[in-house]
């Protein structure tokens, strides 16, 4: 399986190490993006003029905040997937997530302690 595969298909399968390396790595990646963004928002606002576009409204980092955002959340979607077809589930058992705390919780548990099938 490719990177690419593994990155952004929804097919396959991902074992423990693979997925917490990817994971981690997409989060230390999201992190440097948000500190870049933060930095240049603080130096528009306290080191300079606010940029402005002719018709008034800001021009801000938004747009690709955004697309980070959505191509984090399909990665990470992507690589769970692939974990729950790892422990012999499917896909679509990820929406426990969606409970809070406890879908959380056993979310993380279910995919990233315990051993494929």
């Amino acid at each position: 399986m490719t990177l690419w595969q593994t990155l952004f298909g929804l097919n396959g399968r991902i074992g423990r190490s693979t997925f917490w390396l990817l994971v981690i790595a997409v989060g230390l990646l999201d992190l440097a993006f948000a500190s870049l963004v933060s930095d240049w928002i603080h130096a528009q606002y306290f080191n300079g003029p606010i940029p402005l576009r002719p018709d008034g409204h800001f021009v801000g980092a938004g747009f690709g905040v955004l697309v980070v955002a959505v191509l984090s959340l399909w990665i990470l979607l992507s690589l769970g997937v692939k974990r729950a077809h790892d422990r012999g589930r499917s896909g679509g058992g990820l929406l426990i997530g969606l409970i809070p705390v406890y879908g959380v919780r056993r979310a993380i548990w279910d995919l990233g302690f315990q051993p494929g099938a």
